[in-house]
């Protein structure tokens, strides 16, 4: 696999492949920012993910393509100020997009920490949200447009 150009210590945590010439690798680099590569069927290339505004340490744990490397759905976590937040970016094939992730009430930590998705407009991404009384699961539901909080 290509080496990041971040730094030293990067791993790519995940990956999902659409057949033997599409697949996306996610992760953390060395340097505390979220990684991605993209496999074109020959080479591995760099495709750096969007690094969240005033986010500190930022990881994408988990990747998941059901329609090819044209629409992968990737969620982690994000450090801010206010604590560990969800992270959710999406690929279009050639760049990521940040996406807006609701957390459960009074939550003061979340992280997601898996997605599967069926198709571009149904992934449900699991992890872990915590409060000032629990430590919760987190299941969130993308449905093309937008993330929404789901009971668990």
């Amino acid at each position: 696999m290509h080496t990041p150009s971040s730094g030293d210590g990067d791993e790519l945590d995940a990956d999902s492949c659409a057949g033997t010439a599409d697949c996306v690798a996610t992760g953390a680099g060395g340097n505390m920012f979220a990684v991605a590569q993209v496999w074109n069927g020959t080479t591995w290339a760099n495709a750096p993910p969007k690094k969240p505004s005033g986010a500190g340490i930022t990881v994408l744990k988990s990747v998941s393509c059901p329609s090819g490397g044209s629409a992968c759905e990737s969620v982690g976590a994000k450090e801010v100020s206010s604590g560990e937040k969800v992270l959710a970016e999406r690929w279009n094939g050639a760049a990521w997009a940040l996406q807006a992730t609701p957390a459960i009430s009074g939550s003061t930590l979340g992280s997601l920490d898996a997605v599967t998705c069926t198709s571009a407009s149904n992934c449900w991404g699991a992890g872990v949200s915590d409060t000032a009384s629990a430590i919760d699961v987190l299941i969130e539901h993308w449905n093309g447009t937008t993330w929404s909080v789901t009971a668990s």
